[in-house]
């Protein structure tokens, strides 16, 4: 009885804020929607401790209940579904552990086929979904997940097909790639990325430098005007000593109209770095001579620097002048903090000094402070407050020396008074 008391406590605490009867819309990205989803992963992680001690089965059932509840508002979340399919993985992978039969696979398939109905073109939920399939060695099952999501219109595939040849390598070898690779370059929608993820497989799956070196030459005929795919192209034969094919790499598109002046500069700063690792001193100046004729300016310290060392005098100099400036600039503060802090004598032990702390209001009050009065003469405010001050002593002084004869009250305000002036002075 203590036991459930104390669980239907934690469980109103853990599921405020809760909303259970909204309605399910794509993510908006709002803070209350980034808010409803974290009270909900608090809860399901509640759940996941089985506070209430029950067995097993009843705590997987229970927590997938927790997770329908949540799929039905946030649906368009790929994140819980996928942790709802993990969740099934892990208690199907234990329920084996133990030696007991798999209940839980097939509802796991059921998650998966949900999600990608709903989430068609989410490629994080149908890569998921594909290496799940992976795992249970259903490979026709991961080449129809494969070719559903490439097969969507107006989306763009280059991804998926770099995950498909990856999966045909590691499943069925070189010729299913290579079959996967062909369907890729025959469809327009894709991009540079499956001709170098094509050649590096060759490269580092197969041993064959060649067939990798083909594949990027067929790739810079269709992409030739592209830097990302050149220098990806240069980065794979810069560590294999071709430098001969690498130097006729950097002039043949170097001199290729295709190629925009924007995009050449990152490839000259390669040609450069290359001469200046294998070339003689001629050649590096001549192409530094090269890229400076084509209007690519580099500073002296980006010639000279290895790595994270620079030059001394240049880098040094401007560390030193940013370190001086820090430093003036702490000064300057501290100096402010100091002249704004009363002087120490404006203070007599736990008592304040009240006539130098208004000094010193008085001497760091600003011009901007100062107004004009209706004679045109500049009064500080301190000095109006004290004449309105004066004004009213004067006043009072008036009105006790001006006390008639038979006004007791008065009479004797007049004594304290004049007794007050005789001690001050």
């Amino acid at each position: 009885m203590l036991n459930a008391k104390r669980v239907k406590k934690a469980l109103q605490e853990v599921t405020h804020g809760l909303i259970r009867n909204a309605a399910s819309f794509p993510p908006p990205n709002s803070a209350e929607e980034t808010k409803q989803i974290d009270l909900w992963n608090k809860y399901i992680s509640w759940e996941k401790t089985n506070p209430s001690r029950i067995k097993e089965d009843d705590l997987i059932a229970k927590v997938m209940s927790t997770y329908e509840e949540c799929i039905a508002l946030l649906g368009h979340h790929p994140d819980i579904w996928l942790d709802a399919a993990l969740f099934m993985q892990q208690s199907s992978k234990l329920l084996i552990t133990k030696g007991e039969n798999d209940a839980y696979c097939g509802k796991t398939v059921d998650i998966y086929e949900r999600a990608t109905n709903k989430l068609e073109k989410n490629m994080s939920v149908c890569f998921a979904y594909a290496e799940f399939e992976e795992g249970r060695s259903k490979f026709d099952k991961v080449h129809q997940i494969f070719n559903k999501l490439i097969d969507i219109p107006d989306f763009d595939p280059t991804l998926a097909f770099v995950q498909y040849m990856k999966f045909a390598r590691r499943a069925e070898g070189v010729k299913s790639c290579r079959a996967v690779f062909k369907k890729a370059r025959e469809d327009v929608r894709t991009n540079y990325h499956v001709y170098v993820a094509a050649a590096l497989t060759e490269y580092y799956r197969n041993k064959d430098k060649n067939v990798a070196v083909n594949v990027f030459e067929l790739g810079l005929k269709k992409y030739g005007d592209n830097s990302s795919f050149i220098l990806a192209y240069v980065d794979f034969l810069s560590p294999l000593n071709e430098d001969g094919n690498l130097r006729a790499l950097f002039e043949r598109v170097l001199a290729s109209t295709s190629l925009s002046a924007d995009d050449s500069g990152a490839i000259w700063d390669k040609f450069v770095e290359f001469e200046s690792k294998i070339g003689d001193l001629a050649s590096v100046a001549e192409v530094e001579r090269r890229r400076a004729f084509n209007k690519f300016q580099v500073p002296l310290v980006e010639k000279y620097k290895f790595l994270d060392l620079h030059p001394s005098g240049i880098v040094d100099e401007k560390i030193r002048q940013k370190k001086h400036a820090v430093e003036s600039e702490t000064d300057s503060s501290i100096e402010h903090v100091m002249e704004t802090l009363f002087p120490a004598n404006g203070f007599q032990g736990p008592f304040v000094h009240v006539d130098s702390v208004l000094a010193t209001c008085k001497k760091q009050l600003s011009e901007e402070t100062r107004k004009l009065t209706n004679d045109g003469k500049v009064v500080n405010q301190f000095e109006r407050l004290s004449e309105l001050g004066s004004r009213k002593r004067k006043s009072d002084e008036i009105e006790v020396e001006c006390a008639p004869v038979g006004d007791v009250y008065r009479s004797r305000m007049r004594k304290r008074f004049h007794s007050s002036n005789s001690e001050m002075s």
